[in-house]
């Protein structure tokens, strides 16, 4: 699930970076690239909640998704897991 979900941003032209610390995930632009920020110390199920977050937190085109990725998206905001 966790690759899917960096599949996702990846597919929306987002870099994701994994770095040690003590700070809350998120997204920013930096020299105009798109990118993720997310604990290296987050279980998997937090990583996921994180980009799951960005993915419904910012008006992204998810059309650039394959119909797959969209189906997922939906279903991990449907799951009590993510909410």
């Amino acid at each position: 699930m966790l690759t899917k979900a960096e599949e996702m941003l990846k597919a929306l032209d987002y870099k994701i970076r994994y770095e040690k610390g003590n700070f809350k995930s998120g997204s920013c632009v930096v020299w105009n690239k798109k990118m993720i920020v997310i604990s290296k110390f987050y279980s998997v199920e937090e990583k996921i909640k994180a980009i799951i977050e960005v993915l419904n937190n910012n008006q992204l085109d998810t059309s650039l998704l394959s119909s797959e990725q969209q189906a997922l998206l939906v279903k991990a905001n449907q799951s009590s897991l993510f909410n």
